[in-house]
């Protein structure tokens, strides 16, 4: 692992962002072929693959925006882990605990309290609007005399570009719930080194 690598692995376990690596590049989606003339019977199979992909996009916006909404309701358990630290640390209760117990439980609950907050905050992010493309009736409808291997040529055309365009704003949601998942890992990780530290403090405390 090279420093690169070892500062952005630990600036993942802070604020996760899942930067894309510079070196795979951006993978880009291929454009409907206007330079080959295919046949009528390569068209309707195209027409009829294209909706079929058309329609596993749908389905794929609904889980992914499933999962995002699912992962929005952990906003309680963070604002309860909030609440309970501030509670402990201004009560009276603080002076019977050791300060290294004090600073686990402060910091390490922090840091969880963080982790899940910040998946709540790229669910959000991944749920904001964004407009995704459908053919209009205007180019379901055929035009003037428009024959139909002119009319297959131009929907799929539509199609192509409407699947191109809505998987980039898929794409955009599935970066967001990489995100989501990377700051739970980080808050339950969080979670058992603090478990193994007040084991650990309350183990060699004297008797």
């Amino acid at each position: 692992m090279s420093g690169k690598d070892t500062i952005e692995w630990l600036r993942d376990r802070i604020l996760p962002t899942l930067v894309a690596d510079s070196r795979g590049g951006d993978k880009l989606e291929p454009e409907w072929p206007t330079s080959v003339k295919p046949t009528v019977e390569a068209l309707e199979l195209a027409y009829q693959s294209l909706k079929d992909e058309m329609k596993s996009e749908d389905e794929r916006i609904k889980t992914v925006e499933s999962k995002l909404m699912s992962i929005s309701s952990l906003t309680p358990i963070a604002l309860t882990i909030l609440v309970a630290m501030v509670t402990f640390l201004t009560s009276g209760k603080v002076e019977s605990f050791t300060r290294p117990s004090i600073w686990v439980l402060a910091i390490f609950g922090g840091y969880v309290a963080l982790q899940f907050l910040w998946a709540v905050r790229a669910a959000i992010k991944g749920l904001s609007r964004k407009g995704f493309y459908r053919l209009s009736l205007e180019d379901i409808f055929p035009r003037g005399n428009e024959n139909r291997e002119g009319y297959l040529q131009r929907t799929c055309k539509e199609m192509t570009v409407a699947i191109r365009n809505n998987r980039k704003g898929i794409n955009q949601k599935v970066s967001q719930l990489a995100i989501c998942h990377e700051s739970i890992v980080n808050a339950v990780w969080g979670l058992l080194i603090m478990l193994l530290l007040l084991l650990a403090i309350v183990a060699i405390q004297p008797r």
